[in-house]
């Protein structure tokens, strides 16, 4: 504790910061996996077309940039509450690009841009309600 303050009372370590953003990865890939699997059963029973799975990734992409965002804004405090939104969303979407580039090669650059911002509107959207929660 003493550490702390002597660095001031608002630095973090960076393991600590490491361990927030990886818990928060994974709270949003498993809120884009739950939705994922909603869509993949509503698809077998014929509700959804093929077609607007597009809609449903992301919308997945969405959730989980929120859920990611927000699980890291409860960590990290009460501070940079946008900052801390868009950090959480940034992991998500960062790894929802590596992923779909490794398994289906290089997208359209508005298939790229679409998926790679749609979790981070959600993390902005974490920073949003966040602020104005106080």
């Amino acid at each position: 504790m003493a550490e702390r303050n002597e660095n001031g009372a608002g630095m973090r370590r960076v393991s600590e910061i490491v361990a927030v953003l990886l818990m928060s990865l994974a709270a949003g890939l498993l809120a884009a996996l739950l939705v994922g699997i909603g869509a993949a059963a509503l698809t077998v029973r014929g509700s959804v077309r093929l077609s607007q799975l597009n809609g449903a990734a992301l919308g997945a992409l969405l959730l989980a940039g929120l859920t990611a965002g927000l699980l890291c804004l409860r960590k990290m405090g009460r501070k940079s509450v946008l900052l801390w939104g868009v950090c959480g969303a940034g992991t998500v979407s960062a790894a929802a690009l590596i992923c779909g580039c490794l398994l289906y090669g290089l997208p359209e650059p508005t298939v790229l841009l679409s998926r790679g911002f749609a979790p981070l509107l959600g993390g902005v959207l974490a920073g949003v309600l966040a602020a104005v929660r106080k």
